[in-house]
């Protein structure tokens, strides 16, 4: 019986367009080992701001899961100066609460991953507070 080699995630596709490694791959592996998972809806969010954010280069993985939460943020303060009258009930208020739970989880995740390397726990959560402190509510950094 002929062996199928699984089909490459959509995750390791963009880590190897954006890098021509499977960074990516580590990433989703790593995300993948979490527990509890994420219910699906967030853990979807969280994979389209990563292949979003995958252009922006390699990093750790604390780095590349903050760099997705800033993309969300920043774009989230974006839509909010472009359309700041939006009503509570509106119809970005559901997928704007999503996009806050994603770059929560995101930040959260990105904080764990920080704390594998004892050695350089300090000096990356200062740089992932100093990020987030930088962004503004125009919706740019």
């Amino acid at each position: 019986m002929a062996q199928f080699a699984r089909r490459p995630t959509r995750s390791a596709i963009a880590a190897r367009r954006s890098n021509g490694d499977y960074s990516g791959t580590m990433l989703k592996a790593w995300l993948d080992s979490r527990t509890p998972p994420p219910p699906e809806r967030l853990a979807q969010r969280m994979d389209a701001a990563l292949a979003e954010s995958a252009d922006t280069g390699s990093g750790t993985i604390a780095e590349r899961l903050m760099l997705a939460a800033v993309a969300i943020l920043t774009q989230l303060g974006h839509d909010e100066t472009r359309r700041p009258n939006l009503p509570v009930a509106g119809n970005r208020a559901p997928a704007a609460a999503l996009d806050l739970l994603a770059a929560d989880a995101l930040v959260t995740y990105a904080a764990e991953a920080a704390a594998e390397n004892c050695q350089a726990f300090a000096a990356t959560t200062d740089a992932m507070i100093a990020r987030l402190s930088a962004i503004r509510s125009s919706g740019k950094e």
